[in-house]
């Protein structure tokens, strides 16, 4: 009996729905707090803000990590996203390069 398991195994999600994303397609993405629990409203105000950034929005502060950066590059274009107290739901395109 042989325990070689199929190369495909790593991709397959609980409902075994098929994860294929096109090149140039928006991407839905919802991810969850550890063990459901609720954020504070300040930790979802830093989730929506980091989101905003990254998705060239709202323009990055003059201090910090990415302070060295003289022109920040966008790796989304972001559609939407939603912070709920337990999760998260993103819309977005992701960028080339």
């Amino acid at each position: 009996m042989s325990t070689k398991t199929s190369p495909l195994t790593k991709y397959r999600y609980r409902r075994r729905l098929p994860h294929l994303q096109k090149a140039d397609a928006a991407v839905f993405v919802t991810f969850c707090t550890g063990g459901r629990l609720a954020l504070p409203e300040a930790a979802r105000d830093l989730v929506l803000v980091h989101c905003l950034r990254e998705g060239g929005i709202q323009p990055f502060a003059g201090e910090g990590a990415r302070a060295t950066l003289a022109r920040p590059t966008h790796r989304i274009h972001l559609y939407a996203a939603v912070v709920m107290p337990d999760h998260v739901h993103l819309l977005f395109l992701p960028l080339a390069g």
